[in-house]
């Protein structure tokens, strides 16, 4: 391949600008995230769910920082029913 040559100092310099652009635009990559996880079971203690997602591409140079990687929801915890001793209730019939 032949040296490349320019003779006009414009021509050279429109190539620089565009070189430049070009380099600057591969250094400069977003962040990439994964999709929301499934949210956990809620968290008694603290009445909360939470979700959570993954950076899969780190961001570079001017791109996009990441988001916020983990999201909360206030919560219902189970219901469990559970007897804490006997208890007896009067029956009244009617005649």
């Amino acid at each position: 391949m032949k040296p490349f040559v320019v003779r006009s100092t414009a021509l050279l310099a429109l190539w620089l600008a565009i070189q430049a652009e070009v380099a600057a635009a591969q250094a400069n990559v977003d962040c990439v995230v994964s999709a929301w996880s499934a949210y956990a079971a809620c968290d008694e203690s603290t009445m909360k769910q939470i979700r959570t997602r993954t950076v899969t591409v780190q961001p570079k140079g001017k791109g996009k920082a990441c988001p916020v990687l983990t999201e909360s929801s206030s919560a219902s915890p189970s219901v469990v029913l559970s007897v804490h001793g006997a208890t007896t209730v009067p029956v009244t019939r009617k005649a």
